[in-house]
């Protein structure tokens, strides 16, 4: 019971903590035209890239297992950690600074659906061998979740018919950064990637789903909009 309390308390605080991002994030999306907007960009470039770098230097190298080729290991890592979310922050923060608001916003909130509704209903697990904790039920909430909170918030500059497909991606792709990072960790038989925010399991566990996330809503406004 302690260790479920303790787990459902770093999922609020981390709610917390990204909700706060997020209210930063929408008060300079009201000052990113005219002289604001290159200062704003580059500040949150300078963000996303510099959390890929760290990453990439300090947690990504735990990762690696023996059989891993070296060099190849660490490319992976920039183009997957780096260069991938930097280039579509760039983009969609030049183009459509909301959008990287709507993406931070679904993933939080699947995240959060996922795991009370997993943990209300149960049920078969999504890939017990690698992340025992997530479900089919906690998958399927976090869907219809989103989908409620889509319909009744405008999704910026989409149209209504192309919302709940939109959303639906985005959610299937953060579970599928989750698990990836999961996944590294078991194959490499780690606990946790990194201990820069301690009882997180490191700043990659924290954000690998916006991680995978990103390019994705990169790709969707240049073929929704």
């Amino acid at each position: 019971m302690q260790a479920a309390l303790g787990d459902t308390w770093v999922r609020v605080r981390t709610a917390c903590y990204i909700g706060l991002a997020l209210a930063v994030l929408a008060l300079l999306g009201q000052h990113m035209e005219g002289l604001h907007q290159g200062m704003g960009i580059s500040l949150w470039t300078a963000a996303i890239c510099g959390g890929g770098v760290y990453i990439v230097l300090m947690e990504w190298p735990k990762l690696q297992t023996a059989v891993d080729d070296g060099e190849m290991w660490m490319a992976c890592g920039w183009t997957y950690l780096v260069s991938l979310p930097s280039l579509s922050a760039v983009y969609l923060l030049v183009v459509a600074p909301k959008w990287v608001l709507a993406g931070v916003a679904v993933t939080v909130l699947a995240d959060v659906a996922a795991y009370f509704c997993g943990r209300a209903v149960g049920g078969p697990k999504l890939w017990p061998s690698i992340s025992p904790k997530k479900t089919w039920a906690g998958l399927i909430g976090a869907m219809a979740v989103c989908s409620v909170v889509a319909l009744l918030v405008p999704w910026p500059q989409l149209a209504w018919y192309a919302k709940l497909p939109a959303v639906w991606l985005v959610v299937a792709v953060g579970v599928a950064g989750d698990m990836f990072e999961s996944y590294l960790k078991r194959r490499a038989g780690v606990k946790d990637s990194g201990t820069l925010l301690p009882g997180h399991g490191g700043l990659f566990d924290r954000l690998d789903s916006h991680i995978a996330v990103l390019p994705v809503m990169a790709v969707l406004y240049a073929l929704l909009t």
